[in-house]
């Protein structure tokens, strides 16, 4: 029933807000998803945000109403620990690990947090090294979200606002290129090691 309250209140958010950057309208689709494939060249995912991450990243994106976009940002959250929470496959740039977003204090508990999630069964952490250079994820984050009956729906992410892609094509285009990034990304146990490394030197 909570689960179901909460798609309304995403699914209101969305209609009483739609504009062409498609976020709201890209939320019902995450709500609803079996599977998540994120590829994220910047910043933590917003699903593994901790709350005081999610708090700097939204005060600098120069929120309207930044205590109504952080709970929304933590309220989606909760998909991850649903009855049947949808298989979570994240890709990050290095980069995401040892920026530090709030300082270090902040950035410590939000990789104590990624390292946590990803012992989950059910979700994927893997990241891309710096030492391999320029490769196609440099481009910009993007998210494929795989729903019944629609099958796999992509959202890319660009600076004031977004694209929605339904297509087919289009969206085994970003298909490809996630699987062409996840090919060059460590292992999950060398993932989970360089982020625990890197949580031990930032200071």
């Amino acid at each position: 029933m909570a689960n179901g309250r909460h798609f309304v209140r995403l699914f209101t958010f969305a209609q009483e807000g739609h504009d062409p950057n498609w976020f709201r309208e890209h939320l019902l689709y995450e709500a609803r998803a079996y599977a998540l494939r994120i590829f994220e060249p910047l910043i933590i995912p917003g699903l593994l945000q901790t709350e005081d991450y999610a708090r700097v990243a939204i005060a600098t994106e120069g929120s309207g109403d930044p205590e109504a976009d952080l709970k929304l940002r933590m309220d989606r959250q909760r998909i991850l620990t649903r009855k049947n929470p949808p298989r979570l496959h994240v890709l990050l740039d290095e980069g995401v690990l040892d920026r530090p977003v709030g300082g270090a204090k902040v950035m410590r508990e939000q990789l104590a947090r990624l390292l946590e999630v990803s012992e989950q069964p059910d979700v994927v952490v893997r990241v891309y090294p710096r030492s391999a250079g320029y490769y196609l994820g440099l481009t910009g984050a993007f998210k494929i979200m795989s729903c019944d009956p629609e099958g796999d729906i992509a959202y890319t992410e660009a600076a004031e606002g977004g694209r929605l892609v339904l297509d087919g094509p289009g969206v085994r285009r970003f298909v490809v290129r996630f699987d062409e990034i996840g090919a060059d990304c460590l292992s999950r146990s060398a993932s989970r090691d360089l982020i625990k490394r890197v949580m031990e030197e930032m200071r």
